[in-house]
């Protein structure tokens, strides 16, 4: 069955170059026209803008391609401000790892430190957000492999040195994850900087829970005066702490 251009709504031939954009399919020739050199070259940045991005830049005659490209060098300069507030020393092999951060960080996530390490035999880069653990691989087979742990499923974190280098060990859940060769003076920061923002999740998602328990007392006194019914106060209940 063929397809329709979403920009032009014509119809777009079966071996035409086309990429589907949030379920809208758009032909090659207005992906170039938004700056990309053909439909594999927007592929490639699918995850970087969405159908209606697209629209408004053919509509305002923007260059989506040299946009994209923009945020993401300004959000690489971010996170090597960061790193150098952090003072990592350390990022021995992991050049490519390091420029494909800024595909792979949320847009408000902060590096807390960072080092390198290997993981099963292979170079990673081990990065610690404000949020979770990162172990980033840029393979000689594959593309970019990045695995991750949220910080509020860490059950432990710890570290062991020898001569030269350390290992770092994180666990979580009946998982351990052991990263080998780090470097022996970044092992510890790695493991008191983890330490310190697991602290600060756990705090916030207490502060959460208290929350929501006011919330919940407020909501029972409201019962209390009959300004609610209690089907109306349980409703709201399941609503609030997700129950079915």
């Amino acid at each position: 069955m063929s397809k329709l251009c979403a920009i032009c709504n014509t119809e777009i031939g079966m071996m035409t170059n086309k990429v589907q954009i949030n379920g809208m399919w758009v032909c090659e020739s207005h992906l170039k026209q938004a700056g990309f050199k053909n439909a594999n070259d927007a592929l490639k940045n699918i995850d970087r803008f969405s159908f209606d991005e697209l629209q408004r830049a053919l509509l305002s005659n923007v260059n989506l391609k040299e946009a994209i490209e923009g945020d993401k060098s300004s959000r690489m300069d971010e996170i090597k401000a960061q790193f150098e507030a952090a003072q990592v020393s350390d990022l021995f092999g992991t050049k490519k790892e390091v420029k494909a951060l800024p595909d792979i960080l949320q847009s408000n996530e902060v590096v807390k430190y960072a080092t390198s390490g290997v993981i099963a035999g292979g170079t990673v880069l081990m990065v610690l957000t404000d949020s979770r653990i990162l172990f980033v691989d840029k393979g000689l087979v594959y593309g970019f492999k990045s695995t991750e742990i949220p910080l509020n499923m860490v059950n432990s974190v710890s570290y062991s040195t020898g001569m030269l280098l350390g290992k770092i060990s994180i666990t979580n859940g009946a998982i351990t994850t052991s990263v080998d060769d780090v470097s022996k003076s970044s092992a510890p920061i790695m493991v008191d900087r983890i330490k310190t923002e697991m602290a600060k999740v756990h705090q916030q998602s207490h502060g959460a829970d208290k929350d929501l328990v006011s919330q919940l007392r407020e909501l029972k006194s409201l019962v209390d005066e009959g300004i609610l019914t209690e089907e109306e106060f349980s409703a709201k209940k399941k609503q609030m702490l997700n129950l079915k």
